[in-house]
């Protein structure tokens, strides 16, 4: 069949069907526009189905019902009392304070939280990079875009937890494993719009329409090598992603003195689709791009392939259920750490990997899950410690002496090895199990330059008219470093701020 040349006219185009892309979908959608997602993969998702299932978000009560340790009063006091770096520094600082400070004259029990903390941790842990109008845009309006989640049909756990990387006690787990429940949310609300949403799957973008400086459409190729004009009406949004998959631009944006070599050794957690189009895009027609020397490698890869998908049972990836150890049975980290703190010391360990020790208070040691893992030989279960060394080669008396001495901290709540803060269940139920990681390109923090309502930036500081974006194809909001579970809240919060003012031309 001769391949065609079509003309299609929305209102507004979105360029992913991930994460950020369906939701600004939904959020044009909300608003009667009319909407074409452009998706390049064979399905729907992006690497929400490849990812932990977890967002982060103050939640008063639940958080109320927690124990705060004295660990975690010390993180919060010392933060509050540092000689801040810089005006912006001040001020964050000074909104925890006061918030703190009436959390504890309000004589408030459980575990404090604010949006003020979380922003100030947020912007902290990427190492004061971020752009903080952005970071406190998401934190604030974190909690709003949890109960939208719920609202939609997101189903999340009772218990807060703290997250792979997340810092906190504020990590809500979606009840279905990987991003399924967030993807079938999304793609049943969107159904409900009918005819005023289409998506059109295997259809990659491949340049933006300009009329002069403005974008006002999206050229495409479907697999059958159509070609597709189609014209925005109101704007297009960038929700592509970004490129930790893609070898050349990280090793010419990312390598450097942090990250030595991000060559094809280093493997990806992300899906093969997600390399960074629509950053080059952008570049294209000249928008300035922020923070693309920033990439975060996670320490959750499967040491086959760099994915973490079949490899974490969803029940065994949280911080306070864990520790990790050598080649020689030895702890060498802090398990509750920045992701990429965590990703240095691993891949300083000999072999650059490193075992995830669990017991059984957080795997069913006789579910089907645990039964597939250890067919794979992903996961290793032993009914004793030292049965468990002989399975993974490492010297049974040093892993044995790595446990008792991490139970013991748990006990003491002082970790003198590491300086882990998060010590709150001790690993003494057998059976026990072992599982292979190595870090893995995970997220990269560099993208285009947006405004707080998502506007794309051109090199001279003035705004792409028509042009929004939300997500990793954003840079800006997370720094140096990206909290584990906030990449949700980026697609999120930023993405039912580009549908909404892309669908009322804002």
């Amino acid at each position: 069949m001769t391949p065609q040349e079509i003309t299609k006219t929305v209102d507004v185009v979105v360029i992913g069907g991930g994460g950020a892309g369906l939701v600004s979908a939904i959020s044009a959608a909300e608003q009667g526009s009319s909407v074409i997602v452009l998706e390049k993969a064979p399905f729907l998702g992006g690497n929400l189905t490849v990812f932990g299932g977890i967002y982060n978000a103050p939640d008063k009560e639940k958080q109320s019902k927690m124990e705060m340790s004295e660990a975690v009063k010390k993180t919060i006091e010392t933060a509050i009392n540092t000689e801040p770096a810089n005006e912006v520094h001040a001020a964050a600082i000074a909104a925890v304070k006061a918030d703190y400070e009436a959390w504890k004259a309000n004589g408030s029990v459980g575990l404090f939280d604010s949006a003020s903390w979380f922003a100030l941790q947020t912007w902290n842990s990427g190492d004061k990079v971020a752009n903080k109008e952005l970071v406190d845009i998401m934190c604030n309006n974190a909690y709003d875009g949890f109960t939208w989640l719920e609202n939609i049909g997101v189903e999340f756990n009772d218990k807060l937890t703290q997250g792979a990387g997340s810092l906190y006690q504020r990590t809500h787990g979606a009840v279905k494993p990987s991003g399924s429940g967030f993807i079938n949310a999304y793609v049943e609300t969107l159904k409900k719009y009918g005819d005023k949403v289409t998506i059109m799957m295997e259809t990659p973008a491949d340049t933006l329409i300009m009329e002069g400086k403005k974008v006002v459409g999206v050229k495409a190729t479907d697999k059958f090598g159509n070609k597709y004009t189609v014209n925005a009406n109101n704007g297009v949004i960038l929700a592509t992603g970004g490129f930790a998959g893609n070898v050349e631009l990280r090793q010419e944006y990312c390598e450097g003195e942090k990250w030595k070599d991000l060559s094809d050794k280093v493997l990806t957690t992300n899906l093969k689709a997600i390399t960074g189009d629509g950053i080059i895009m952008a570049r294209e027609i000249g928008v300035n791009l922020v923070d693309m020397d920033q990439i975060q490698l996670l320490h959750l890869g499967n040491a086959f392939t760099g994915s973490t998908k079949g490899v974490i049972p969803y029940k065994g990836r949280n911080s306070d259920e864990v520790i990790f150890v050598n080649s020689n049975g030895d702890r060498f980290v802090a398990e509750d750490g920045r992701r990429d703190v965590m990703c240095n010391a691993i891949l300083e360990q000999e072999g650059g990997f490193y075992w995830m020790i669990h017991d059984s208070k957080n795997i069913d040691p006789k579910s089907a899950e645990a039964e597939n893992f250890i067919k794979g030989g992903y996961l290793y279960r032993a009914e004793s410690l030292e049965e468990l060394a002989g399975l993974i080669g490492v010297p049974k008396e040093n892993l044995v002496a790595s446990v008792n001495e991490y139970n013991k901290y748990v006990e003491t709540g002082v970790d003198d090895l590491t300086g882990r803060k998060l010590l709150v269940a001790t690993i003494d139920e057998g059976p026990f199990f072992a599982a292979k990681r190595v870090p893995s390109a995970h997220h990269t923090m560099g993208g285009v330059e947006i405004d707080s309502e998502t506007h794309v930036i051109y090199k001279d500081g003035s705004i792409v008219e028509g042009l929004y974006a939300a997500g990793e194809v954003t840079g800006g909001i997370h720094g140096g470093n990206r909290v584990g579970g906030n990449a949700v809240d980026d697609t999120v919060v930023f993405g039912r701020i580009a549908g909404y003012n892309a669908a009322n031309k804002k």
